[in-house]
């Protein structure tokens, strides 16, 4: 084990960072070692893009990507998909994306990654489309970033290695992942309850 990583966990002066190296702008507010500011931070139950994004999916899976549900005032599953990419700057989805609902799919699926990313969705989402086993599958990785001289391989003075995490931070998916499962006390109170396998 390297003594100096075990040493910098020690330290105080490093507490609070990531062991992956990744950090979210969204909930960090400019804080820093040099810039520290006390930003107000919420947690609102519903925002306007997860509302688009809802009314996205569920308008593509009733009327496709181009056509607006029958009532006032309506938008179609693409434009409420545009409204979240235009007001960040993006360009609108691809027109070859918007040519049949299991064409766009992915296309939602993904701006719910991005927009809704460290709010507590994506949980729930790959295990509502059935996507869970794919996803979570993968290896997780983390980001090695280390101050080196500045050179034209390095203009800004950072070298950025991508690194598997440990083998005891990786995901291992199993089908009963599915479903919560059940207090043991449950086990007790019927004769006959099957509770659900444990993780």
């Amino acid at each position: 084990m390297d003594t100096n990583y075990t040493n910098s966990l020690i330290d105080n002066t490093y507490l609070g960072i990531t062991q992956t190296g990744y950090y979210q702008r969204k909930q960090w507010g400019d804080q820093s070692v040099k810039n520290t500011v006390q930003p107000l931070c919420t947690d609102p139950i519903m925002r306007l893009g997860e509302l688009y994004l809802n009314y996205a999916e569920a308008a593509n899976e009733a009327y496709g990507p181009k056509s607006a549900a029958p009532v006032a005032g309506a938008i179609t599953a693409e434009q409420a998909i545009n409204k979240i990419r235009t007001r960040v700057g993006m360009p609108g989805v691809l027109p070859q994306f918007t040519t049949s609902t299991d064409a766009f799919r992915p296309r939602i699926k993904n701006e719910r990654i991005v927009e809704l990313c460290f709010e507590g969705h994506q949980y729930f989402d790959i295990r509502r489309w059935k996507d869970a086993p794919s996803v979570m599958s993968g290896i997780l990785t983390g980001m090695d970033v280390e101050k080196v001289t500045v050179t034209t391989t390095y203009p800004k003075g950072y070298k950025y290695t991508r690194k598997n995490l440990p083998a005891e931070r990786q995901v291992r998916w199993k089908e009963a992942m599915y479903y919560f499962p059940f207090p043991i006390s449950d086990n007790y109170k019927m004769k006959k309850f099957v509770p659900n396998q444990v993780w």
